[in-house]
């Protein structure tokens, strides 16, 4: 499972380690809805825009 979200994330122009800690903490308790899992997805601008930010401030 690991290794595809890697994949999707690699696929979508997303860092996959950032990708990765944004969805473990973002990650839902218990069953998350549709709604919930789009915005988590790799290719969801708001996530896309949340990696690059996160990119930016370990940078400075």
């Amino acid at each position: 499972m690991c290794y595809t979200m890697v994949e999707m994330a690699r696929a979508n122009g997303v860092n996959a380690y950032h990708y990765l800690c944004l969805l473990l903490e973002k990650l839902p308790d218990g069953s998350p809805t549709d709604g919930e899992l789009e915005q988590l997805a790799p290719w969801s601008e708001s996530m896309k825009a949340e990696v690059a930010q996160m990119m930016l401030a370990e940078n400075q």
